[in-house]
């Protein structure tokens, strides 16, 4: 049901016991989601994005027990903390919101979740530990979080993209992103990180974007005792940093794949 003018949750939708892929995006649907719509047994992939719902009928705990692998929140006006989202959800979109609050711990309970968007809301406080070991693509931009990344990335990690720019996070980056060897995109643009250049990242065979623009990087961007590699690099941007000395040829030569590179200082 995309873009028919729906201001309300057909109810016959209740009664749907094989239901699997539901959509109902682009409309007027304003509110609650009905807690009836969790009691579905064969709901897998539950699609609202881009209506105007604010909030959950029941309690936090309504998703819990649901059999919904994927959910798309996005582009409404939920507010409040996220819901606690059952253990087998594998896809969770909820970009372009206002939840707030800490990013929940229940999160941790997840062996394995392929999407975590939660950009563009109102969260705060630290990023869990946890979520370094259980999410492939991993975004948080434009929120309100703080601290230091975890630096437990270990060598099962499969992370493929973590974006944490538009936020407050301090301290350096992470040493062992170095084990992530699935790492594609890497965007730390707009925070307090004070780091020198990541020469340790440079034999990660899948890195293709770094963005470490806005932050307070320092130090050269050339070391004769690391010579760049970074095979499969496209998009380099380290400006508004305080980086030193100049960009040997070189190093375009090594960056054959790169289209887009920015490196004002």
């Amino acid at each position: 049901m995309y873009n028919c003018n729906i201001n309300e949750f057909p109810t016959f939708i209740k009664h749907l016991q094989k239901l699997e892929l539901l959509q109902i995006l682009y409309n007027r649907l304003k509110g609650e989601v009905p807690e009836w719509l969790w009691n579905l047994p064969s709901l897998f992939y539950l699609i609202l994005s881009h209506n105007s719902l604010d909030s959950f009928e029941g309690s936090p705990k309504i998703l819990l027990n649901s059999s919904l692998l994927t959910i798309n929140l996005r582009s409404n006006a939920f507010r409040g903390t996220l819901p606690i989202i059952s253990p087998g959800l594998r896809f969770m979109f909820a970009s372009n919101n206002s939840f707030s609050g800490d990013i929940p711990l229940a999160l941790c309970n997840q062996s394995y979740l392929g999407v975590l968007d939660l950009s563009h809301n109102n969260f705060s406080g630290l990023v869990p530990p946890c979520l370094s070991k259980s999410v492939e693509d991993f975004n948080l931009r434009n929120n309100n979080i703080i601290g230091r990344l975890p630096d437990i990335f270990n060598k099962d990690s499969s992370l493929t993209t973590l974006d944490v720019g538009h936020n407050q996070i301090t301290g350096k980056l992470p040493r062992s992103l170095a084990n992530c060897t699935s790492l594609e995109i890497l965007n730390m643009e707009s925070n307090g990180i004070t780091d020198t250049f990541p020469f340790w990242l440079k034999n990660l065979p899948n890195l293709q974007v770094i963005v470490l623009r806005s932050n307070r990087f320092h130090g050269p961007i050339y070391s004769t005792q690391h010579p760049l590699s970074f095979p499969q690099l496209r998009i380099i941007d380290i400006s508004r940093n305080k980086f030193t000395g100049g960009l040997p040829p070189n190093y375009f030569v090594n960056w054959s794949k790169c289209f887009d590179q920015y490196a004002r200082s």
